[in-house]
């Protein structure tokens, strides 16, 4: 392949004619209205062994291209492993996040597709602007230790929850540390939001010489995923969007939706294991809020027991882990033999050292600046404590503390900074539609969210995948998932409809 120093053109970032690929990669030229440039770069990661890489120019802010400042996304391709008549084209991916680096896990996830795929389509993975190889990057975050709250409020580890000085607390502890960040980045953080990152994704398909692109979208990859479909309808020959979220969603309801999704989570992973588990699974989550659990002299409360479990419960991996730590909570919370309990009890703390959290992506002040150039309609306190007061009632305070935390996510940040589509309120038709995938349990995009975005979208296919797995194709051993999303692929023809996949688990499940 041969690419050096490509020069193309975006004329506006409106319509732009297309140009159609015989080859894994051509090389563009255009008039004076150059937009962007392809450079050839070294693939710096061992994982990235033969694929070829480049960084593509691109203007910072896509709403003044009289700006003459630059972001630089990094790129990587692996071309189809078929002969050159078979090929269909280039599929990209966005593995979600926000925050995630598609180069990071490009060769697993590229390893992952079935072999037909494989050897028809050239598989593009990027890191969206301000993450991982992309730039720009903040800068100067986080060196101001977070100010001591002029009321501070230490949750109970049982008993009822002041949401209200839960929720004043929170915010005066953590809206200047990400209002500082921003002010220190003031060159950076406006330009870091999907309206900007979809038009990134559009030079990349025409600097690769792609008339369009087959598109499957992860978690927040299914926001790029939508916006893109709305500001370039007719470049996508097939999209799925995999753990989606609602067509308009703002801060609002982002929060609101917490205050239901983790009973869904709860109930939808107990009947995963047996008749008895439901049950449990709730008694020990009413128990936690009255009493705690000792073993060898530490005290587990609700505020540490409900993370290890409720962090990790949308990944089928961790659930033998998730499902030891509640029965031994269980036993140690409701065992009439004070030796058995106290054995049980050790038994919960060694599971609880299996469930390692994953790193919480909204601590990456990189997030805070997408979503809150993202999201619009943020609540106000009186709204956020009403969400948080019911999530706790309905499920717990992991759930209670979630809605808390999304409601005021932009705390410290201009409402002026929010660049995105025009909501939509009947049936948007698109040239290709999607798939959409979403489980009936995910917490991280629920299912309601996913469920409201194929009504929207007139002709999608939407697939309830009966469990709580964020994230399903190619992710479960559910056939019934991975065939549609497999096929859709491969032909571009929408399944059409609705259908349900039952849960299929993962080896050692």
């Amino acid at each position: 392949m041969e690419l050096r120093a490509v020069v193309a053109g975006i004329a506006s970032i409106g319509v732009v004619a297309a140009v159609v690929a015989t080859s894994p990669v051509s090389a563009v030229e255009t008039a004076d209205t150059a937009r962007w440039t392809l450079e050839d770069r070294d693939c710096e990661s061992e994982s990235l062994a033969g694929w070829e890489c480049y960084a593509l120019v691109v203007p910072l802010d896509w709403d003044d291209l009289d700006d003459t400042r630059t972001a630089s996304i990094a790129m990587a391709v692996k071309p189809a492993a078929g002969p050159k008549r078979q090929r269909v084209g280039a599929m990209t991916f966005n593995p979600g996040g926000p925050g995630e680096s598609g180069l990071a896990i490009a060769s697993v996830i590229q390893s992952q597709l079935p072999d037909q795929m494989q050897q028809k389509f050239d598989f593009v993975a990027w890191d969206p602007r301000g993450i991982g190889a992309s730039t720009p990057q903040l800068s100067g975050c986080g060196v101001t230790p977070p100010p001591e709250p002029e009321n501070p409020y230490d949750p109970p580890a049982t008993g009822p929850v002041d949401w209200r000085a839960y929720t004043q607390s929170y915010v005066e502890a953590t809206a200047p540390v990400v209002a500082d960040c921003y002010e220190r980045n003031l060159d950076v953080a406006p330009y870091l939001g999907t309206w900007q990152v979809i038009h990134d994704l559009d030079a990349m398909r025409e600097a690769l010489g792609e008339e369009q692109w087959t598109y499957w979208g992860m978690s927040y990859g299914t926001r790029i995923g939508y916006w893109y479909a709305r500001e370039f309808p007719d470049r996508l020959r097939a999209f799925a969007l995999d753990g989606s979220w609602p067509a308009n969603m703002g801060l609002r309801t982002w929060a609101g939706m917490d205050t239901w999704s983790w009973a869904y989570a709860t109930e939808q992973f107990g009947s995963q294991f047996g008749r008895k588990m439901p049950a449990k699974f709730d008694r020990v989550l009413g128990a936690l809020n009255r009493r705690t659990i000792m073993s060898g002299g530490q005290e587990f409360t609700r505020w540490n027991i409900l993370p290890a479990i409720y962090v990790n419960i949308s990944y089928q991996t961790s659930y033998p882990a998730i499902v030891e730590v509640i029965n031994q909570a269980y036993r140690a919370l409701f065992h009439t033999d004070s030796n058995k309990a106290a054995r049980a009890a050790s038994k919960m703390k060694r599971a609880l050292e299996t469930l390692e959290e994953e790193p919480d992506i909204s601590g990456s002040y990189t997030v805070y600046m997408i979503n809150c150039s993202d999201l619009d309609g943020r609540p106000s306190l009186d709204s956020v404590v009403a969400m948080a007061q019911s999530a706790y009632d309905n499920n717990s305070v992991f759930a209670g503390n979630s809605v808390m935390t999304k409601g005021t996510f932009c705390s410290g940040l201009p409402e002026s900074m929010v660049r995105k589509p025009a909501n939509i309120g009947r049936p948007y038709a698109l040239p290709a539609p999607p798939v959409i995938v979403n489980s009936i349990g995910d917490t991280r995009t629920p299912w309601l969210g996913g469920k409201q975005l194929s009504g929207y979208l007139a002709g999608s296919t939407f697939i309830t995948y009966e469990g709580t797995q964020h994230v399903t194709y190619l992710q479960t051993p559910s056939t019934c998932v991975n065939d549609t999303v497999t096929t859709y692929f491969l032909t571009a023809v929408s399944p059409g409809g609705t259908r349900t996949c039952d849960y299929a688990p993962s080896p050692g499940n």
